[in-house]
């Protein structure tokens, strides 16, 4: 992916998230997961097999989905595909000239990055991409940033209400056992931001 292509997806990217009403996917987070994914990128040293342009696209892209629709379990179960269905709308792709290789690898990371705490629905089997976009989502999970914006989400959505009432046993559960929930386990003791305790 060019230069060029980057920074019109990532100029798209920041109008559009502009319109998600939730602060937990906000264009903020949209950053950390970028920086996260080109922080793993340079943790194993996988300059020469990554396009870090193509991987920054997918992560500016993945949370699409909250641009047009509310949170809910809905849109939780059918995230991924939501988000396919809204880049294929925009039409992004074809007016950028994006390859269809790349379109291929773009999509299908974002359709299979949910899920991975607290279900465990890894990526080890996928690609590359695939893999460092679910990692780089899930290291944020629980980052600072996310739980403030948890406090501020949960007044705004039912959704949040009512999963407010499990924060407390699944930031244990994700604290503990976060190995678990990544395709790179040895991710959790190098990369685990600076949590505070709920």
């Amino acid at each position: 992916m060019t230069h060029a292509q980057l920074a019109k997806i990532r100029q798209h990217a920041i109008a559009e998230m502009k319109k998600s009403v939730d602060p937990q996917h906000n264009i903020d987070h949209i950053h950390r997961v970028r920086k996260n994914a080109l922080r793993i990128v340079k943790f194993f040293k996988l300059d020469k097999v990554i396009d870090r342009n193509l991987l920054s696209a997918i992560c500016y892209l993945h949370d699409f989905a909250f641009t047009v629709h509310r949170p809910g379990l809905l849109t939780w179960f059918l995230e991924g595909r939501l988000v396919s269905k809204r880049l294929k709308r925009l039409s992004l792709f074809d007016l950028l000239g994006i390859p269809h290789e790349e379109k291929q690898i773009i999509v299908t990371a974002i359709i299979h990055h949910p899920h991975a705490f607290p279900l465990r629905r890894l990526n080890r089997h996928r690609d590359l991409y695939s893999q460092l976009l679910q990692d780089a989502d899930t290291l944020d999970f629980y980052s600072v940033e996310r739980l403030t914006t948890f406090n501020v989400s949960r007044q705004l959505f039912f959704f949040y209400r009512i999963s407010s009432h499990f924060v407390g046993i699944s930031f244990r559960l994700y604290k503990r056992n976060i190995h678990k929930y990544l395709n790179f386990p040895e991710l959790a003791e190098h990369f685990l931001i600076h949590q505070s305790s709920i």
